[in-house]
């Protein structure tokens, strides 16, 4: 009976063609009419065979019934055609927007640079991936410069874009021939560090740089100490001890210290080091997000800080001149290089103590002026420059009072950049930062899982073009909008609500540790958004659907595979682009705010605030500790 009343709904239902699910749901209605008609011939005697056809009688020619079925379900045929086909419209376009929105490319991009600086993984496929997909975001905040400062940037920053140091210098310089920075900078660039390859007409520029220095920049020592540095390259051979040198060249010895001598007579030093990273931040102006952070990280990491090391090595092999001289019994001359201190470190700390390297460095070589002062027995200078070192001494021979509290509480730049700061610093400022890395994790594992679905679409698309190919006409089912209401609900908001509490609640997901204590309920947390939400959302929805299924009259709700296949594609693309539209702006407006809340960043002069404040509270103590030595007989 039932395969009977099939081929008849089918007859009856013809004109509802174009709309597959509709044609199934009036036609299961229409069974359900026949077989009931049916029963009621029956019971009045009629035979089985009878009964089948008066009951369909009841209802009419097919082709009657075919235009009545269709008269009464034209407007519902419209507008479910419309829908569809607004969907079969929108599909692309909602699964490219899905992933636009899924996927942060900025805060990616940051994570990227933070690996690229910190070394976390030097996998040569990682590093060849992170120029194919993040260097063109990172180049996007190059773009909105003009052409000469947009390639002035760019070749600051080697750690970003490869470029030839050496030869940008020497074009900035030959384009400003009277700029003390760049004829600093060049300068600084032209100093060999082995003097046996260098070239005749190279020593030739480098003197004639250095020339033009003393013109442009009359009052600046530093190129008094690099040509002094120059001929201290030919004149000592290095021993095995520091402030150990062989005597190459005796000639050539006087020569640079007579120079060493004249630099200590003028005002100041002043190499221009931080000028550089000062101008290239305030021309690319980074964004207050994530990837703003670590551009200016890279910005200050890139600072050409050239001349310490030659400063120390000025101060060792002018003190041995010195050490030489007194040995030959010329004790009077030997004075002004013992006594250096006086005027060499000041000199530096008027321009070049902006930076905590550059104010270490200044104490080393106090250091090396006591070493010295003891050596010779100079007691009394000795014992002032001890009293100046004392601060550094203290600082770096305490313990690290952050040890514990940064490997517990730090997140991933703090924990980068705070360990030899040695100072104490409280346990609220780290939060900001440590859930800035975690928010920034969990960004990526919503890229990760609007990967996955776009995986999942792609296979799911291909199955659904087999299926057609193969002559299977899969369609697109409607559910009732409260099946869509149970859907939204269950399957995306109580799914994302439970991933935020979770993340939100330190007690769950572990927030208030850092990530290196904190690895397995933050995996779960990840685990939970890339791969269990949408399960959920695949067990709701197939809930739905299978449901539906059984209204339509599919044996326990099973639909064909085609039709599940793209019934499941069209689902998985809202769950991307609804993901997209609620999950990032949240996760991306957490970013912001606790980037506005955190003050150990919050500095456009440095990595960290503390490390500025650090470096020029060392600086001040230096310069007066100085001067009070100078005073003392």
């Amino acid at each position: 009976m039932k395969e009977q009343f099939q081929s008849f709904t089918q007859l009856c239902t013809r004109s509802l063609a174009d709309d597959p699910a509709l044609r199934l749901e009036v036609g299961h209605e229409l069974e359900g009419h026949l077989e009931d008609a049916c029963e009621e011939e029956r019971s009045e005697g009629k035979s089985e065979i009878e009964a089948e056809d008066q009951a369909k009688k009841r209802f009419g020619e097919p082709e009657e019934l075919a235009q009545s079925l269709l008269d009464a379900n034209r407007k519902k045929l419209k507008l479910r055609a419309r829908i569809r086909l607004a969907v079969k419209v929108a599909l692309i376009p909602a699964i490219l927007i899905g992933l636009a929105l899924c996927i942060d490319l900025r805060t990616l991009a940051g994570f990227a640079m933070l690996d690229d600086i910190s070394g976390f993984s030097n996998l040569p496929f990682a590093k060849i991936q992170q120029e194919k997909l993040f260097l063109p975001v990172i180049a996007h905040d190059l773009n909105r410069l003009s052409g000469k400062d947009r390639e002035f940037v760019r070749s600051y920053l080697p750690i970003l874009f490869s470029s030839e140091k050496s030869s940008w210098e020497k074009t900035c310089y030959e384009e400003n021939p009277e700029s003390p920075m760049f004829t600093a900078h060049y300068a600084l660039s032209l100093t060999p560090t082995d003097m046996n390859r260098w070239e005749e007409k190279e020593r030739t520029e480098c003197l004639r740089v250095l020339g033009r220095g003393r013109r442009i920049d009359p009052d600046n020592a530093l190129y008094d100490y690099l040509e002094a540095d120059l001929a201290l390259r030919t004149a000592l051979v290095a021993g095995e001890k520091d402030g150990e040198y062989e005597i190459k060249d005796r000639a050539a010895l006087d020569r640079s210290m007579k120079l060493y001598l004249a630099g200590l007579r003028k005002p100041f030093v002043r190499t221009y080091a931080m000028e550089l990273p000062f101008e290239v931040y305030r021309l690319l102006n980074p964004n207050n997000d994530y990837l703003g952070i670590l551009e200016r990280i890279n910005i200050y990491a890139s600072a050409p800080l050239r001349f310490p090391s030659r400063q120390r090595w000025l101060t060792r092999a002018s003190l041995f001149y010195a050490e030489t001289l007194r040995r030959e019994g010329k004790t009077a001359e030997a004075e002004p290089y013992f006594h250096a201190w006086r005027q060499f470190i000041p000199q530096m700390q008027k321009f070049d103590s902006k930076t905590l390297i550059e104010v270490l460095v200044h104490y080393n070589c106090i250091k090396i002026y006591r070493d010295s002062a003891e050596k010779r027995g100079d007691k009394a200078e000795a014992e002032k420059l001890a009293a100046i070192y004392a601060p550094m001494k203290h600082w770096k021979e305490r313990k690290d009072p952050n040890e514990v509290l940064l490997r517990k509480h730090a997140g991933l730049l703090a924990a980068l950049l705070l360990p030899a700061l040695r100072e104490e610093i409280p346990l609220k400022e780290l939060g900001p930062e440590r859930r800035l890395s975690y928010l920034v994790l969990d960004l990526a594992g919503l890229a990760a899982l609007s990967l996955l679905l776009a995986v999942c679409i792609l296979i799911l698309a291909a199955a659904v073009l087999a299926a057609r190919l193969a002559g299977h006409r899969p369609f697109l089912l409607l559910l009732p909008w409260k099946s869509y209401l149970r859907i939204l609900l269950w399957g995306i908001a109580v799914p994302i609500a439970a991933f935020l509490l979770y993340t939100h609640i330190d007690a769950l997901g572990g927030r208030d540790l850092a990530l290196s204590e904190n690895p397995l309920r933050h995996a779960a947390g990840l685990i939970g958004i890339v791969l269990v939400f949408p399960l959920v959302f695949k067990l709701v929805y197939r809930h739905e659907l299978k449901k539906q299924g059984k209204a339509l009259g599919f044996p326990k709700g099973r639909l064909p595979f085609a039709t599940a296949c793209l019934n499941m594609l069209c689902g998985f693309a809202a769950l991307l682009l609804v993901t997209g539209c609620v999950l990032r702006p949240l996760l991306a407006w957490e970013c912001r705010h606790n980037i506005e809340k955190d003050e150990l960043l919050d500095t456009d002069r440095g990595f960290t605030r503390v490390e500025v404040e650090t470096a020029n509270r060392f600086n001040a103590e230096l310069a007066d500790a100085i001067a009070a030595a100078d005073r003392k007989p």
